[in-house]
């Protein structure tokens, strides 16, 4: 049941994209997108369990550019994780960007991938993120959509980090990836897969370890995965 509205935004913004992440002290961190002038930009802003503002809403990008599909963790220290698209010149490039506690900027924004980059899922394990997108080839020679993945040391510098390319395939479509942890800590890996062949569409679900970052997933059809 719906206890109180909240407007956090005015009558006039075209938001899109919204997220909410909860702590757990019941603040929560929101995310969407907003019409700036001529582009989408990205505004968070931190909400108190209570439904106060803990913070005004804060326009994150300031590109001239679009900016997508932002997304949220959440960690033990109760620092929230962003990352989002920016279109930049019919290219899609990845950021990620840290917040402390209480909902303020913690670091610049951070350049993680380019090339077509899709949206990323975000989970965190004890100090680790493990963060996993698309990105594809469009080129007349290689038409394919593969997955990307880089696991990223919360205690230590965010100057390198590694990606690791977990498919690999000519020809092939991987869309819509997410991760999730089960009871016994471990992190699971689902996304959609597309094979186009002489006509043909084919869909399949897979599940895979990415804690154990397998190249290659176990999968599941044609049930549908609906729970871990």
């Amino acid at each position: 049941m719906l206890s109180q509205k909240i407007v956090f935004t005015d009558e006039f913004s075209n938001v899109d994209d919204l997220r909410a992440v909860f702590s757990p002290e019941g603040n929560f961190m929101l995310v969407w997108t907003d019409q700036i002038g001529k582009n989408r930009q990205v505004k968070t802003m931190l909400v108190s369990s209570s439904g106060e503002e803990v913070t005004k809403p804060v326009q994150l990008t300031q590109s001239e550019s679009n900016n997508y599909n932002p997304n949220l963790a959440i960690d033990q220290k109760q620092r929230w994780h962003l990352v989002w698209r920016e279109e930049d010149r019919k290219d899609f490039k990845l950021y990620y960007q840290q917040f402390n506690h209480l909902g303020e900027i913690d670091s610049s924004p951070i350049f993680i991938d380019a090339v077509n980059t899709g949206s990323a899922s975000l989970l965190i394990r004890e100090d680790n993120l493990y963060m996993v997108w698309n990105k594809g080839k469009m080129s007349l020679r290689d038409k394919s959509n593969n997955l990307f993945g880089t696991v990223i040391n919360l205690q230590e510098t965010l100057d390198d980090i590694e990606i690791l390319q977990l498919t690999n395939e000519h020809g092939h479509y991987y869309y819509h990836p997410s991760i999730a942890m089960d009871s016994l800590g471990e992190i699971h890996l689902i996304y959609q897969y597309n094979l186009k062949s002489y006509g043909s569409l084919v869909d399949r679900t897979y599940l895979g370890d990415f804690s154990n970052q397998k190249k290659k997933a176990d999968w599941i059809y044609p049930e549908p995965i609906s729970s871990f």
